[in-house]
């Protein structure tokens, strides 16, 4: 499975952990009808998907082990879940079209396999071995 990491400029770390995406067999080998926007969606979909079910998962309360109270107290903040205030569900289709515009705007670059992509409607070619990196931009302040 494809490779997903998500980065900043300027950051030491990944801004997540890199995860695998599942892609369908029509985004291998590179089909005519597979476009960088696609692959933004599909991407897009998987962490609505993820983001979703931890949603879900907040509102149940759960008993923390040592190991998770430590790391939460080194963290600054214990949560066993079930706030009081749940998360509200991301809608897929609404993601995909503000990460299709944000990449439109700039604030964000797509490297398949260390190769730039510029353009949402350009034809990609995606491997079970690939690299899909976003790399977030920081906006310069001016005075």
């Amino acid at each position: 499975m494809p490779t997903v990491e998500i980065q900043q400029i300027g950051a030491r770390h990944a801004l997540v952990p890199a995860f695998d995406v599942p892609v369908p067999p029509e985004f291998w080998g590179g089909s005519e009808g597979v476009r960088l926007r696609d692959l933004i969606a599909l991407v897009v979909r998987w962490e609505v998907l993820a983001y979703n079910e931890r949603a879900e998962q907040h509102g149940i309360v759960r008993a923390l082990g040592q190991h998770e109270i430590a790391a939460g107290a080194a963290a600054g903040r214990v949560d066993p879940g079930g706030g009081e205030h749940p998360r509200a569900r991301a809608d897929e289709n609404q993601a995909v079209a503000h990460a299709w515009q944000a990449f439109e705007d700039g604030l964000y670059l797509v490297f398949l396999d260390d190769q730039p992509r510029h353009r949402l409607d350009e034809p990609v070619v995606v491997n079970p071995d690939s690299r899909i990196r976003f790399v977030r931009l920081v906006m310069l302040r001016s005075s």
